[in-house]
C-alpha cells in the first residue's frame, strides 16, 4: 500500500525534471536559431583595383 504512491510520487518528479530540461534545451535552441538567422551583417566592398578603373 505505500509503495504506489512512493513509486509513483518518484515517477512525477523524475517527469517533471525531464519536462523541465527539454523546455531549457528547446529555448537554448531557439535561441541559437535567432542568432544564425540573424547572424552577423556581410558587407560586399568593392576588389581594390575596381576604383582605379573607374577613374580611368
Amino acid at each position: 500500500l505505500f509503495i504506489g504512491p512512493v513509486l509513483m510520487a518518484l515517477l512525477v518528479a523524475i517527469w517533471r525534471e525531464w519536462l523541465r530540461e527539454v523546455e531549457l534545451a528547446d529555448e537554448t535552441a531557439a535561441g541559437s536559431a535567432a542568432e544564425i538567422e540573424a547572424g552577423r551583417r556581410i558587407e560586399v566592398l568593392p576588389e581594390p583595383g575596381a576604383a582605379k578603373k573607374a577613374s580611368a
